[in-house]
């Protein structure tokens, strides 16, 4: 499996490179994926030059200038980078409310630039003038803006902060005359460099995602290597405990985790270990194929649960999700099995497809290619055609909530657990 991510440069008026723009990227063609969460777009290039990359050496030890929502910033989002190397960016047209001032105020606090980015009189900046002593960088926009209008932005500024100024988007020769003799000192954009797109191949098991799923696929898990496992890995923090602990809460980040841990216990830990992998190291256009994987998962431990073949329930939802990680993920299954661990009858349903897992692997895809109940055959399902149509639904359900949520088994109990 490969990962992306793209950089622009920043440069100073003596043309001395300064630091990176960290942006989104899928492939080295420079395409994006089809996200429509601009929230799932910015935490994934965050994520990913956390998890995937060096950061170090992706950044070259230079400010690493990232862009986040207001709702990762609510989040603690950007404390999973370290205030000396992160620049926090907020788009111009970002609402600004007491808590959004309230959390930029703890950010510059606990060390972190602040930096605003597409800042011209169409955002509305008046919203920003009683926080704008906060910004440290402040970006004006060299292309869409005239020399006059730079002028006017340039006044207002200064009027009420020190924050340097950065002339972003200067595209061509005629937008760097508007600001080559302005009060610029940072400078961004095609004439300076365009976006570069790098790539990482990355190990499986070396993901916090890898790490947490083979500690949970041992056939004894620790607790107490799992709670490490989740404290270590500033990613898992965030989306297990739905936010980043900011400084003043690091202090019981061990203690939060292991309540949180009772409360899911280990087997769902382990299916939400799973739905981490298919919605983080995902590389195709969509969630389309991690979506169908997750409820084949589902569907798949339902079945057995209720068939008269003895079969292990939980190993149907691993079942369900190797099936489709190889395309998930673009990388062959014997890949996959060398660096995750995978029962052995799991693996000989998904290689050799001779044992009653691979029949009911069968059975439940032939169920969503026709949506007609298959045949009698290997797999005894006491049950009627009404039975997969309700359970289909509902494990369609279950996957749509789990999709748009960080840890659905940590905010509500999923409906597949319950009792029947």
């Amino acid at each position: 499996m490969n990962s992306y991510i793209g950089r622009q440069p920043l440069y100073n008026k003596d043309y001395v490179l300064c630091g990176y723009d960290l942006l989104h990227r899928d492939n080295v063609t420079k395409s994006l994926r089809d996200i429509t969460s601009e929230d799932e777009e910015l935490r994934r290039v965050f994520s990913d030059a956390i998890s995937m990359f060096d950061f170090d050496a992706l950044t070259e030890g230079l400010n690493a200038h990232m862009r986040f929502t207001k709702n990762l910033l609510l989040s603690n989002f950007p404390y999973l980078a370290p205030p000396e190397r992160l620049v926090v960016e907020i788009s111009a047209d970002t609402q600004v409310d007491a808590a959004l001032a309230e959390k930029l105020n703890d950010l510059k606090v606990s060390g972190y630039r602040l930096a605003i980015n597409g800042y011209d009189v169409r955002s509305g900046i008046i919203k920003f003038n009683k926080i704008l002593h906060l910004f440290d960088f402040v970006y004006i926009n060299a292309h869409q803006n005239n020399r006059l209008q730079i002028q006017e932005l340039m006044k207002n500024i200064r009027l009420r902060s020190h924050a340097r100024l950065l002339a972003e988007q200067v595209d061509t020769e005629a937008d760097f005359d508007k600001v080559k003799d302005l009060h610029f000192t940072l400078f961004q954009g095609l004439l300076f460099g365009m976006p570069s797109v790098f790539r990482n191949e990355v190990n499986l098991g070396n993901t916090p995602y890898g790490k947490l799923y083979n500690e949970l696929a041992k056939p004894a898990s620790s607790f107490e290597n799992c709670c490490r496992i989740l404290e270590q890995e500033p990613v898992l923090n965030y989306m297990f405990l739905q936010k980043i602990p900011g400084p003043r809460e690091r202090e019981d980040l061990e203690g939060e985790i292991r309540r949180s841990m009772m409360t899911v216990g280990t087997e769902r830990l382990r299916k939400w270990s799973c739905l981490l992998m298919l919605k983080q190291l995902n590389v195709s256009e969509s969630n389309e194929l991690s979506m169908r994987a997750y409820r084949r998962a589902w569907l798949l431990e339902r079945v057995m649960e209720a068939a008269e073949n003895p079969t292990d329930p939980t190993l149907g939802f691993l079942l369900g999700i190797f099936s489709l990680l190889p395309e998930i993920c673009d990388t062959p299954l014997e890949s996959i099995t060398g660096q995750l661990r995978l029962d052995a009858e799991v693996r000989s349903a998904l290689t050799k497809k001779d044992n009653v897992y691979a029949a009911f692997l069968d059975y439940i895809t032939e169920y969503e290619q026709t949506r007609k109940m298959p045949a009698a055959g290997a797999v005894k399902l006491n049950k009627g055609e009404a039975y997969l149509v309700n359970l289909f639904d509902e494990c369609d359900r279950e996957t749509e909530t789990a999709f748009n949520t960080l840890n659905p088994f940590l905010t509500t109990r999923p409906q597949a657990q319950r009792k029947r």
